[in-house]
């Protein structure tokens, strides 16, 4: 239960918090549009006990890909994840813990897209 809480409490606040482009989200059928879009995906990571309280803290990466097309500069998508990382960096939102995002860019003949990697912690009682 605890890795479906971890994506249900991102996708909630993703959903919630961001406006500027249309979404992918994990395993949910998607038209991708011609010009610009986004992606959700939640990479689960380890769990262990903090202290002696029954606490779990379960560990992860929310990586945000935003896409749009090549050749038609950084500053559009560039300028989004800057937005992205407003919106949770260093945040507690819904009981998920926010790190310090990274970011790096990537190009195909298709699209150019940054990725946003976002480490997060969610601690839960046992």
């Amino acid at each position: 239960m605890a890795f479906e809480a971890q994506r249900q409490a991102i996708e909630v606040a993703v959903s919630s918090n961001w406006t500027a482009t249309v979404v992918e989200y994990q395993n949910v059928a998607f038209e991708r549009p011609s010009d610009e879009w986004a992606r959700l995906t939640v990479h689960n990571g380890k769990t262990h006990m903090v202290g002696v309280s029954g606490v779990k803290r379960q560990t992860g990466v929310m990586f945000f890909q935003i896409f749009a097309k090549p050749n038609t500069g950084t500053a559009t998508p560039k300028g989004r994840a800057d937005t992205f990382v407003g919106l949770f960096e260093n945040k507690t939102i819904s009981g998920v813990s926010y790190e310090t995002a990274s970011m790096d860019e990537h190009k195909d003949e298709e699209w150019y897209w940054v990725t946003i990697k976002i480490p997060f912690t969610m601690d839960m009682i046992e």
